[in-house]
């Protein structure tokens, strides 16, 4: 079967490509000349155009030029058009930000980012969405009158994340959650997500469109608990449905059948491989659906250890030793050792 090729106009270095939900236009971003030896290749200039399936340019929607003086400090950001996609829940609306105080986060204003819309035929004026308060992080679309969307800021470590409705966005906006980054602990999760009739990634409900669901790695003073959280959009209560349990480190995969509570997760322990596992959440049936094998069976039988100690100033300082199955300090003595260390800095 041939392959049908047409070659729309003059090479280039072509940055990003993606489809509207449609399939009937593209969004192609290309960097231009003059390049650089200063900054890295996305402050070159760059050119940002939509297009027809049939080769024919609809618009251009930002022309930026090369930047070699960038701006210092934390949440700075180009001042201009950026963060180019599609809405998922509509079939041709092109998304993007624009920073209101020109990029510079110390301008002392209510909200800093402004999201845009542009729909098919994309010969009208852009449409003001929702602005944020924190610098703009990301939109999850869910329908029509519902969708999520996430600000933060680098220098604070701070996420909020807040739903709204599209068809009336700045006075429906309600705040969900507010976290610090680095505060594993207290990390509500990622709300998930399901493909819709186009392939693209919305928020999944259920209850007829009262509840969403969130996942995540659920730090703890014990380890990582993965868990998964049903959220009740009207009242704003999250339920606990399922939550790792020792001895098995088990993560949530992907959702099967979430209306009867049946998901895929991956589990694994100390002495077993990870495997993929169905779990009925409501009656905690477990089924297993692979068998891998072990990779290395001539690692097993290591041990691991959480070593804790206080440094000379004081801090409270800790690393993961592992040793090889039947290591006797005694008998064996010490060991050529292996030492990996990350420097990580926490508020």
């Amino acid at each position: 079967m041939g392959i049908n090729q047409q070659r729309w106009e003059k090479p280039a270095v072509i940055s990003d490509v993606s489809s509207s939900p449609d399939g009937r236009y593209l969004l192609i971003s290309s960097i231009n000349r003059p390049f650089s030896y200063a900054v890295p290749y996305y402050y070159f200039p760059s050119l940002t155009r939509i297009w027809d399936i049939k080769g024919n340019e609809i618009r251009t929607l930002f022309a930026a030029q090369l930047t070699e003086d960038i701006p210092r400090g934390y949440d700075v950001v180009l001042p201009g058009r950026r963060s180019f996609s599609w809405r998922a829940d509509k079939p041709a609306t092109v998304v993007w930000i624009e920073a209101l105080d020109a990029g510079n986060y110390d301008t002392k204003m209510e909200v800093h980012d402004q999201v845009y819309l542009l729909d098919a035929p994309f010969n009208s004026d852009p449409a003001k969405l929702i602005g944020t308060g924190l610098r703009f992080r990301s939109i999850t679309w869910g329908k029509e009158n519902y969708a999520i969307i996430t600000e933060g800021l680098e220098k604070t470590k701070m996420i909020m994340v807040s739903s709204f409705n599209p068809l009336d966005p700045q006075k429906s906006k309600r705040k969900l959650y507010e976290f610090n980054s680095d505060d594993r602990y207290g990390n509500p999760g990622t709300f998930l997500t399901t493909s819709n009739s186009s392939g693209r990634q919305v928020l999944l409900f259920a209850d007829k469109g009262k509840s969403l669901f969130l996942s995540g790695t659920g730090g703890s003073p014990e380890g990582d608990r993965p868990f998964l959280d049903r959220y009740e959009i009207p009242s704003g209560k999250t339920i606990r449905m399922w939550r790792s349990e020792s001895p098995y480190y088990e993560s949530f995969y992907t959702h099967l059948d979430i209306s009867k509570n049946v998901v895929m997760t991956i589990r694994q322990s100390v002495t077993e491989i990870p495997n993929y596992f169905i779990r009925d959440m409501k009656n905690r049936k477990l089924v297993r659906i692979t068998n891998f094998e072990n990779p290395y069976p001539q690692l097993s039988g290591l041990t691991k250890e959480l070593v804790k100690y206080k440094r000379a100033d004081g801090v409270d300082l800790s690393f993961t030793l592992y040793l090889p199955s039947g290591y006797d300090k005694v008998k064996d003595g010490p060991l050529p050792t292996l030492m990996w260390a990350y420097p990580r800095e926490f508020n």
